[in-house]
């Protein structure tokens, strides 16, 4: 006996981070155990921000403790401001320009 698939694959579609009332003016940070690299990225992703920002607060999350943290923003590695950060950190001008950028508009 057996059940015939019929049809086609359809994907969830991606959701990407909207912004949100409770990520204005403060950065969120996400880190995971799926990388070795997670936490201490995340750590030095925060010591770029306090170089960058000296007043704003942070806030690290970690995704496998409070995935709804996460969920809830699309799974964003990064919201600074209500704003999600594109640039990879290790282009540390480029990243530290994009926060700066981010955390002086409005979200």
């Amino acid at each position: 006996m057996y059940l015939p698939i019929e049809g086609e694959y359809v994907p969830a579609p991606k959701k990407g981070y909207e912004p949100l009332e409770e990520d204005v003016g403060k950065a969120v940070i996400f880190y995971g155990q799926k990388c070795q690299f997670s936490y201490p990225f995340a750590k030095r992703i925060e010591a770029m921000i306090r170089e960058a920002l000296p007043n704003i607060k942070i806030e690290m999350v970690n995704e496998w403790e409070k995935p709804e943290e996460s969920i809830k923003r699309g799974n964003w590695w990064l919201v600074v401001n209500a704003k999600p950060i594109h640039t990879f950190f290790m282009n540390v001008e480029k990243f530290k320009a994009e926060i700066r950028q981010a955390a002086s508009g409005t979200p």
